[in-house]
């Protein structure tokens, strides 16, 4: 799954700091100040760091090289990357409302992509942690089964336990 995950965001990654070199070439003045602009600008940096955190993690990984600060890593990496799709989604219908407020079909179009694509991530996020959960790693499927019989008190402290054990055996 790394493969495509790699050449997938590769190809994502370049296509949106292209747009927003191309974009920042042509707005000027008060365009720069709307929140379109701003998000753009935010997708486009946090883009340019989610490229680096994943380099780094993949490179820590191929070299054995785990522990806590790896996994600190790629948590930042999986959830700052589910932080730009989500912004990138909403600027693309700021950008679409700018563009083109009129085009009925562009927005029908938006408003089925964009949860075939919500419903296609959420797919493979419960399958990576019920994968990660067979192997002992206490992701969500283990958090929301202990908080489900034990509550969340118990949950926090399950994960939070799990965590230090796994950081010290793979010190």
């Amino acid at each position: 799954w790394f493969m495509w995950h790699r050449a997938l965001m590769t190809v994502g990654s370049a296509g949106t700091l292209a747009l927003a070199a191309v974009a920042i070439g042509f707005v000027t003045g008060e365009q720069a100040a709307s929140p379109h602009h701003v998000i753009g600008l935010a997708v486009a940096a946090c883009t340019g760091a989610q490229v680096l955190l994943g380099a780094q993690v993949h490179e820590d990984h191929a070299k054995g090289i785990t522990g806590k600060s790896v996994t600190y890593m790629e948590r930042v990496h999986r959830n700052l990357g589910k932080f730009i799709l989500v912004c990138a989604y909403v600027n693309v219908y700021l950008g679409m409302s700018i563009l083109a407020p009129d085009n009925e079909i562009l927005f029908w179009v938006y408003y089925v992509y964009v949860p075939i694509i919500a419903a296609s991530f959420a797919v493979l996020e419960i399958r990576l942690q019920r994968a990660k959960d067979q192997r002992g790693d206490y992701g969500v499927i283990a958090f929301c089964r202990t908080l489900c019989r034990r509550g969340p008190c118990v949950a926090v402290a399950h994960i939070c336990k799990s965590d230090v054990e796994r950081a010290r055996s793979n010190a």
